[in-house]
């Protein structure tokens, strides 16, 4: 049913983007997120966030002339992405894309960006080891995430962690810096563990966690594979009692957890408990757009942010894709999580320690100021 719900939303904004296209002096954008597969659960958010984003743009001009958007689903799959993005860029002609992708479906898409020398804004984090000449990313990175969810649980006595990410590049990478973290503490990694996508059972998981006795599990598992972690993890009293800190802990997937989410703390570049003007004026325009019921999270934000930098830079460049991608690499933008500039084409930013209540939301409890990216390669 949820396929169906996103799979409707997303042909819905394909009609949307093509009428506002009957305007040839707009800018068109593709918009490629992961509508089905292992990326579902965080894709309905972030095409929120998007569209909120484009509402201010056009309302505003913030872009220098109308922005329309296209959308495409990648399905979380690399060979999927590859030929939508290449439909996007030689059917679609879009000016630029944005992408909400896990990794490596982010970069079978970015072949054809690339080849047709248009923009990639990433909206979502990576491990910081991603670099090309017209890509640029806008999520939280590995050390933004890391450093302030490790400092917040030795500070309340934990010595001993387990490890958990999914197995591909980025999980393995944000981990790698973990146990660097943690070791040069002079505390300890206890056990880690790497599971394919879709895993359904975690129990074996559960038997080594449970044997290496850690003070506390960090997981950065991805997508709906996160809920069904969390959720298994709640039900079995080998692991319940743990404290589990998650770095992709998003307010989307809290609702679906519910009470097996209660006392997880999460980490991030969002939650809606922020207590600024900038938040509350986001999510009122949020509320009369979607309604009361609905409630943005760091997926909605990081969209929002990719597409009001990537407008940003479309009105310093007006139009001519080198000058777009320069303006790119220096943009900053007031966000509703604060300011927000690209370095070394990843955004300085501030993270932000969260609570998970139970009932959805995620109560804000520590914050640090704006943290510089630390990025493995430049171009």
């Amino acid at each position: 049913m949820k396929r169906m719900v996103l799979a409707g939303m997303a042909a819905a904004l394909v009609l949307a983007a093509g009428g506002a296209r009957a305007d040839t002096a707009s800018y068109k954008i593709g918009w490629i997120a992961s509508f089905s597969g292992v990326g579902s659960a965080w894709s309905e958010s972030g095409t929120r966030g998007l569209q909120l984003a484009v509402d201010k743009i056009n309302a505003e001009n913030l872009a220098g002339k109308p922005v329309a958007f296209v959308t495409a689903d990648d399905a979380g799959d690399p060979r999927t992405a590859a030929e939508v993005c290449s439909r996007l860029v030689l059917q679609d002609k879009v000016d630029a894309i944005v992408g909400f992708e896990p990794t490596p479906a982010r970069l079978a898409c970015n072949q054809a960006a690339m080849k047709a020398g248009i923009p990639y804004v990433a909206a979502t984090g990576t491990a910081g080891d991603i670099c090309f000449a017209n890509m640029i990313t806008d999520g939280m990175i590995s050390n933004q995430l890391i450093d302030p969810i490790v400092s917040y649980f030795a500070k309340h006595g934990a010595k001993r962690f387990y490890l958990i990410g999914s197995d591909y590049s980025t999980p393995r990478g944000t981990m790698k810096l973990a146990r660097a973290v943690i070791e040069k503490a002079g505390d300890q990694v206890v056990g880690e563990s790497f599971t394919p996508m879709q895993t359904a059972d975690f129990g074996a998981v559960f038997a080594k966690i449970a044997e290496a006795k850690p003070d506390a599990i960090l997981v950065n598992v991805v997508g709906t594979d996160d809920l069904t972690f969390h959720k298994q993890a709640s039900a079995d009293p080998r692991v319940a009692s743990i404290p589990r800190g998650d770095l992709l802990l998003f307010e989307s997937v809290a609702r679906v957890l519910g009470p097996a989410g209660k006392g997880i703390i999460a980490v991030g570049g969002y939650f809606a408990t922020i207590d600024s003007p900038a938040n509350a004026a986001f999510k009122a325009a949020f509320a009369k757009r979607y309604g009361e019921k609905l409630a943005p999270d760091a997926n909605s934000v990081n969209a929002y942010n990719g597409m009001m930098v990537l407008a940003a830079a479309l009105k310093t460049g007006k139009g001519d894709a080198k000058a777009t991608m320069a303006a790119l690499t220096s943009a900053k933008i007031d966000g509703p999580n604060g300011p927000l500039a690209i370095v070394d084409r990843y955004a300085a930013q501030s993270s932000y320690i969260g609570r998970a209540v139970g009932d959805g939301s995620i109560a804000v409890i520590d914050h640090t100021a704006p943290i510089s990216p630390v990025v493995k390669c430049k171009k």
